[in-house]
């Protein structure tokens, strides 16, 4: 190539972007970081391009570019079953060789390649319900990796539920305690508050929730608690008084492990978040646990389907 030719081609390359897929005719090909590019004299290859700018013989001569480190997602046509319900896959890939790559037939031929890999290596997989999402992740992945198409890396695969198969929320309730482990702190007061769901955090970093308590307090001045609340008297300032509660059970519970959860909720009160409410007329008396359960919160990572019993682990 001449020099003239050779600037020619610079200044054509530098005025308008080329195209991603294939060069043909400008005599230089710009290859991105994150791309290769296969150097073609006819249907022949001649070599890979790697980043920067690339001369080659226009018209006898072509470069067909392709993204190789970016990494792309798939949904497969594949289904496995967890309990009998279909739950799809969604396969991670980037490319791995890119002349094998070019040799396949480039992306459209791959994602058809991967789909029918798929359809073979999974057709019988399937689980009972119950079964950890990691499990069936990996299982798929054991068996399309060997089957999957040259030039082409398998990353990773996740799950999508679908059909009657579902994915359980992170936590689950578990292990119910005896309302009678539940300490009641005596004086419930004439006005109640429920703390409805409260969820604490021991100080071991475990997770339970308190079901069915609630906070009883007194008005102890009217001024005051006009002052606060306005006409909205006890209706207003009841949800302070049970916001105001709940803080102070969770500072309680914070520092105590799990398995004493229930005695560190009895010297709760009152507390830092509930003082301020003498201000505003209100004494908290205590809190009353006749009919509450204290459940511990587990993580889960499983799937449910209809009949499955309870799946959780800590």
């Amino acid at each position: 190539m001449t020099r003239l030719r050779l600037l020619l081609a610079i200044l054509a390359a530098s005025s308008a972007p080329l195209s991603a897929q294939e060069v043909a005719t400008s005599g230089l090909a710009r290859i991105a970081p994150d791309e290769q590019g296969v150097h073609l004299r006819g249907d022949a290859v001649v070599g890979v391009m790697e980043a920067g700018l690339n001369p080659f013989v226009p018209l006898l001569e072509r470069v067909v570019i392709y993204p190789v480190h970016a990494e792309r997602t798939l949904l497969l046509d594949a289904r496995v079953a967890v309990g009998g319900c279909p739950v799809g896959l969604e396969a991670a890939w980037s490319v791995d060789d890119v002349l094998a790559f070019h040799a396949l037939g480039g992306e459209a031929a791959a994602v058809a390649a991967m789909r029918a890999a798929a359809d073979g290596a999974l057709a019988d997989l399937s689980f009972e319900p119950g079964v950890a999402r990691g499990v069936v992740a990996g299982e798929a992945r054991a068996r399309l990796s060997p089957a999957w198409p040259d030039g082409v890396r398998l990353a990773g695969v996740t799950l999508r539920p679908g059909g009657c198969g579902s994915v359980l929320d992170r936590y689950r309730l578990r292990e119910e305690a005896d309302p009678a482990a539940l300490p009641d702190l005596p004086g419930a007061g004439a006005h109640r508050a429920p703390l409805g769901d409260l969820r604490l955090v021991a100080g071991d970093g475990s997770q339970a929730v308190l079901r069915g308590a609630v906070a009883g307090f007194d008005v102890t001045d009217a001024a005051a608690l006009r002052a606060c609340a306005g006409d909205g008297g006890v209706a207003l300032i009841g949800p302070r008084v049970a916001s105001a509660v709940a803080g102070d059970l969770r500072v309680a519970v914070g520092a105590a492990p799990r398995e004493d959860l229930p005695a560190a909720l009895a010297p709760a009160l009152p507390g830092p978040a509930t003082g301020w409410l003498a201000e505003c007329g209100v004494a908290v008396r205590g809190v009353t646990y006749g009919d509450a359960r204290l459940s511990r919160l587990v993580e889960v990572d499983c799937f449910e389907t209809p009949g499955a019993a309870v799946c959780a682990r800590d």
